[in-house]
């Protein structure tokens, strides 16, 4: 049998924030001593961040909505890319560059696409996120 680990829908935005800048300055340092002077185009910015946060909040209000209470690390939620956007104050084709940057640096796990006419489906890495004590 599968041992799940469980975690509390209720983050802390602010240790989440942290954790997340935390995160980036690892990741960037990380392309740095991979890709030296070319790493400015493999690192995570902070408008990909804030894309990232957006991710967040909308995950956590869709499981509030849905009255989830526990979730697996292996919980997906679904989110249009327009929602972002609008959300972030970006562009709908800003998103999907962040999305992608964001699943390299392992801040969204997993992006599943299921046609034209359903939103993707997105997975977050559960340790980015910081719960409420």
């Amino acid at each position: 049998m599968e041992d799940t680990v469980t975690i509390y829908l209720r983050v802390n935005e602010e240790r989440t924030k942290r954790n997340l800048l935390e995160h980036q300055e690892n990741y960037n340092n990380k392309m740095r001593k991979l890709h030296g002077t070319k790493a400015g185009a493999y690192t995570l910015k902070g408008q990909q961040l804030n894309t990232a946060k957006e991710f967040i909040r909308l995950w956590s209000i869709q499981c509030r909505a849905n009255s989830i209470y526990n979730l697996s690390p292996n919980r997906h939620f679904w989110v249009t890319t327009s929602l972002i956007a609008k959300r972030a104050g970006v562009s709908y084709t800003t998103v999907q560059r962040h999305v992608s940057r964001l699943l390299e640096a392992k801040v969204i796990t997993q992006k599943t696409f299921h046609g034209t006419n359903c939103a993707p489906r997105y997975q977050l890495n559960p340790d980015r996120l910081k719960r409420k004590l």
